[in-house]
């Protein structure tokens, strides 16, 4: 099931998203969970 998340971001990180989807051929929706789901995968990784 798919949920909507809105989130605050300042200038320069919008901008800098937007570089990358563009760069990438990418959403930003996608980028960002992509972020996501790899920082789940660290914390996984690290010790308690």
């Amino acid at each position: 099931m798919s949920r909507t998340l809105t989130l605050r971001i300042d200038e320069e990180l919008d901008a800098e998203l937007s570089w990358l989807a563009a760069e990438t051929h990418r959403s930003k929706s996608d980028l960002v969970r992509d972020f996501i789901h790899r920082q789940r995968a660290l914390a996984a990784l690290k010790p308690p």
